[in-house]
Order: C-alpha cells, then structure tokens, then sequence
C-alpha cells in the first residue's frame, strides 16, 4: 500500500484564478513531494482538488490525509465546510487503524488567519504558519521565496516540520495492529512541554523542536495552542501534568496575548512553577520527576 497517493492538498477555488496563489501552491505540492519521497523511501504523488470539487466520501480511505490552504474564501466555502465534517465522520469510526481523525488534517497558512481556528473540525488539527512577523519592525513576513537567501531558514524549514509529521502518520498507518501512540510512547520515554515564544525566537525554538523529535523525545504542545487566556491555561496545564521538563525561551518578545496585559513567554512560566510547586507539596519525589530549563537571549539582557 503505497500510503503516499492519499494525500490531498485542498485549496480554494478563487487561488485557482490567482498566478500567485496557483504557483506558490503548485510549488509547495512539488517540494512536499519531494521530502515526503526521500523520507518514506517510496514515490509520494500528492493530489490536488479545489475546494468546491471536494468529495470525501469518493476519495477516502484509512489512509486519507488532508492538507488544506487555509485562506478566507476556503473558510466560507460551504462545501469545504460539510465535506471537512464527512471526513471527521468517517474518521472518527477508526476502522483498519487507530490514528486519530485530527492527527491526519494539517493546516497550512500562508498569512494570518485569525478565524481559521473557530472552523469546527479544524479547530484540533495541526497547523503550519508558512509566514512571520519580523521582531524589531512587526512587519509582516510571507514565505513565497523558495530559493533566496533566506529562505532554508523560513519556507524550507517550516516545510520539513511538516513533511516530517506527514511521515510520522503515513509510517504509522502502515502498522495496522499498532496504535499510533502506542508507538510513540515506545520510541520517546520522555515528554518535554517546550514552551511557545515570542516572534523573535520562533527560528530558535523551532531548530531546537526539530532537534528533540530526531533524538527520540515526545515534545508538546503537540497542537497549535487555543487563543483565549482560559482555554490557552487549561491546554498548558494539560501538556505540563504530561511532562517531564519544561523548556522556556525568553526574549526580548514576549508574546502579549490578544486582548490582555499578559504575555504567552510569562503564562508558561507561571503555570510550570506551579506545577512544580504543586508536585512538591504533594511528594517530594514525584516532584523529581519534573524539571525545568529556562534559557535567556543575550539580546534581552542587554534591553534589561
């Protein structure tokens, strides 16, 4: 079973009449391929639908994954809508294997979207932010060169992350008696909660994300985490009460959260020293298996 034919990359159909967005698009699915290729050892040829002509129940399988480039006129596609909730349907009764429904969807997004998370049936899936903004000038950064000087550090990199979680599921699925997770927890004894940062080190903690999964440890969040404060507090907590050290970056970004005075880099910080805190009371022992890890920028003790 060739896994790597039932990927299918959704997009909208305005980006059908778009040069930029049909190029850009046409260029990821090749570079994908091409990873995907060299990774699984076997020739991955990645479909490509538009979003109207979209039909679950004709091209699903146990082994369907779907990419979708998020986009506005994709999220208010009727059809996307229905069909993305076909697939949870499906997917949702396992079948032939046990990797979760969500686990197969990864959202690719080219600009900020900031609804794109609201869409039921996406909301828990993972997501792959193909642009940055720039830390000094908060300018807004798009990954659309595929060959310039910089872009093994933005397209290229945020493409490998991606290449390589496809991977992990397609290697996954091919072990139809083994639960996903079962493998998972075998290969990486070890959970590290590598907490998320601000703009300027988003290349910093994604290097050293790479550099954890590659060395066999299980690194959360798995997921993109929620954007409100009290959802954003319970999905940390959750990954926190898994782990077995936290990792904090601190720069001179400390992400504010939309809407508040407080910032992501502090929350983490806080909620794992009460988790710490929370585990001694409890055993002093058990508070030994959770440690923690704070690294801090030249930069920002510099701006200090």
């Amino acid at each position: 079973m060739n896994i790597g034919q039932h990927i299918y990359i959704v997009k909208s159909e305005s980006d059908s009449y778009s040069s930029i967005a049909k190029d850009w698009t046409a260029s990821f699915r090749r570079f994908l391929e091409l990873l995907l290729t060299r990774l699984s050892g076997e020739k991955v040829s990645i479909n490509e639908v538009n979003a109207q002509e979209l039909d679950v129940k004709a091209i699903y399988s146990p082994y369907t994954m779907l990419v979708p480039v998020i986009s506005d006129d994709l999220l208010q596609s009727p059809n996307f809508n229905e069909e993305i909730k076909t697939f949870h349907e499906r997917a949702i009764n396992k079948g032939y294997n046990s990797i979760t429904w969500n686990s197969r969807i990864f959202k690719v997004l080219r600009e900020p979207q900031k609804a794109h998370y609201l869409l039921d049936y996406l909301s828990n899936s993972r997501s792959y932010d193909f642009f940055h903004f720039n830390a000094v000038s908060d300018e807004l950064v798009l990954y659309d060169d595929f060959t310039g000087p910089t872009s093994e550090k933005t397209f290229w990199m945020r493409l490998y992350d991606l290449a390589y979680d496809v991977f992990k599921v397609m290697d996954g699925m091919k072990n139809s008696e083994n639960e996903l997770s079962t493998i998972t927890n075998a290969l990486n004894p070890i959970t590290i909660f590598l907490a998320e940062v601000g703009a300027d080190l988003h290349s910093q903690r994604d290097t050293l994300k790479r550099e954890l999964i590659r060395n066999g440890y299980r690194v959360l969040p798995a997921k993109t985490i929620p954007k409100d404060m009290e959802t954003m507090m319970k999905s940390v907590r959750a990954d926190l009460a898994q782990s077995n050290l936290a990792i904090h970056l601190v720069g001179t970004d400390h992400g504010k959260i939309e809407g508040t005075n407080s910032s992501i880099v502090e929350l983490q910080n806080r909620l794992a020293t009460e988790h710490y805190n929370t585990l001694e009371r409890m055993d002093a022992d058990v508070s030994m298996n959770f440690g923690r890890i704070i690294w801090i920028s030249p930069e920002s003790l510099k701006s200090a």
